[in-house]
């Protein structure tokens, strides 16, 4: 891990950035007006740490499902090469095999597939534990809309804008999404469409 996750105390140890937070906490005061911050009555009493097992979302729902149900709710995604399109970034890059999806990456896809091409402003939140592909849920329904775009032949210009509040963030889901943009591209070039730029 980078630096930025440690904490040098003043011994030669490190605190991780979780324990930094929770001795922060403890730490905190209540200053008043005309009184040394020193003297303040702590806020903190006690502090209880749970510790469990990371739960993911049960994956079950076969991607050639999740497919009919992002048909059903927005009409422009029902074409070939958006299916060829969906049909890779299904599978595992390492085997070739399918792999099954989230019910909440499911929601996000027909929500968001169902909004790209309404000019009426609204929003999708899609929240879930760390690492179980709330990346997925939000680039795969939106590179297909930029996907739509390209086939129909219309004219360049940013179709998505991502907004991180970390560059530890930022490169990890950059990864992510560059993976899934060269796997969108190599359908688009068989198809003899060009291919999304991307730029970080």
């Amino acid at each position: 891990p980078g630096i930025n996750f440690f904490f040098r105390n003043y011994t030669d140890q490190y605190r991780t950035r979780f324990s930094e937070a929770i001795r922060l906490l403890s730490k905190l005061r209540q200053w008043m007006p005309e009184q040394s911050w020193s003297q303040a009555k702590p806020l903190i009493s006690d502090l209880k740490i749970h510790l469990a097992k990371r739960k993911y979302p049960i994956r079950d729902k076969k991607p050639s499902d999740v497919w009919e149900e992002i048909t059903n709710e927005a009409s422009w995604a029902d074409n070939p090469i958006l299916k060829e399109i969906f049909d890779d970034l299904s599978q595992n890059p390492d085997t070739g095999s399918p792999f099954e999806y989230a019910n909440f990456q499911a929601k996000g896809f027909r929500r968001i597939a169902k909004s790209f091409f309404d000019n009426k402003l609204n929003g999708t939140v899609i929240s879930s534990g760390t690492g179980s592909g709330k990346t997925k849920a939000f680039y795969l329904p939106a590179f297909l809309g930029v996907a739509k775009e390209i086939i129909d032949g219309n004219s360049d210009y940013t179709k998505i804008i991502s907004i991180y509040p970390r560059n530890v963030l930022l490169v990890d889901q950059m990864a992510e999404a560059l993976d899934q943009v060269n796997i969108i591209n190599k359908v688009l070039r068989r198809n003899q469409l060009r291919p999304i730029s991307f730029g970080v």
